[in-house]
């Protein structure tokens, strides 16, 4: 039983109000942690969307059109099998038992054996 109940069914109110203290406070520590971590993700993207500005205006410069980027786009799009709008590597057969492993993974999730062919760049 969760002891913070447990304090309640059992007649010690005190024992489950500093639980309840005790689970508010953690789940406060993380919604910080969480918050701070959205933070970080949005910096991140906005540099991100400044390299590619600068890129892009770079490739302009040197002649490239907005046509070229599209068809370059989509080429990459539908390199990894599906027209989704990403670029993910393709799961790949186990040697074992012949489930597909998703890239990025070690090793299979149903038998075990390692990926030799793991490529460390590919999604972590």
């Amino acid at each position: 039983m969760v002891p913070f109940i447990g304090g309640f069914v059992y007649g010690n109110r005190s024992l489950g109000k500093k639980m309840s203290a005790i689970a508010a406070s953690d789940a406060a520590a993380a919604s910080s942690r969480l918050h701070g971590d959205l933070f970080e993700l949005h910096d991140r993207i906005d540099r991100l969307t400044l390299v590619v500005g600068a890129m892009w205006s770079l490739l302009e410069e040197s002649g490239y059109s907005t046509d070229d980027l599209v068809e370059r786009l989509q080429q990459l799009d539908t390199a990894d099998g599906a027209k989704d709008g990403k670029l993910a590597p393709a799961p790949t057969p186990c040697s074992v038992c012949g489930a597909m492993v998703d890239a990025g993974l070690p090793a299979c999730q149903f038998c075990g054996n390692s990926n030799p062919g793991l490529d460390p760049l590919a999604a972590v």
